[in-house]
């Protein structure tokens, strides 16, 4: 089926402690963006990354649409497969400089978290 806004992506990412009511709601949204052919980019992580996925993924077993792009923090993140990206050191730092200063709540960040925004 041919999509008038196929082609167009969209990053779905969030908390990894998403309230349930919002993961539910973000489940719905990557469902119908999904069914008008918006692709799906995101991290595969737990919570809010996760729930996109999910919405996505089953809008595609009903009817076939884009695939979702899945970015890894590193090969078998929470054993999923998608795609890994290990930028080299001095993109990582310019990379974690610019996250640190747009990120409203870097120093409640964990160190997971840092790292995870900065890939």
């Amino acid at each position: 089926m041919a999509h008038s806004l196929a082609g167009l992506e969209y990053t779905g990412i969030g908390s990894r402690k998403t309230p349930a009511n919002t993961l539910k709601l973000m489940q719905k949204i990557g469902y119908r963006l999904n069914n008008l052919g918006i692709r799906l980019r995101s991290g595969g992580a737990e919570g809010a990354d996760s729930a996109f996925e999910a919405g996505a993924r089953r809008a595609n077993k009903e009817h076939p649409g884009p695939e979702p792009l899945i970015f890894l923090s590193y090969p078998g993140f929470l054993g999923k497969s998608g795609i890994t990206f290990a930028p080299n050191s001095q993109i990582q730092e310019e990379a974690t400089r610019s996250i640190r200063d747009l990120h409203p709540a870097w120093d409640r960040c964990s160190d997971f978290a840092k790292k995870a925004h900065a890939t």
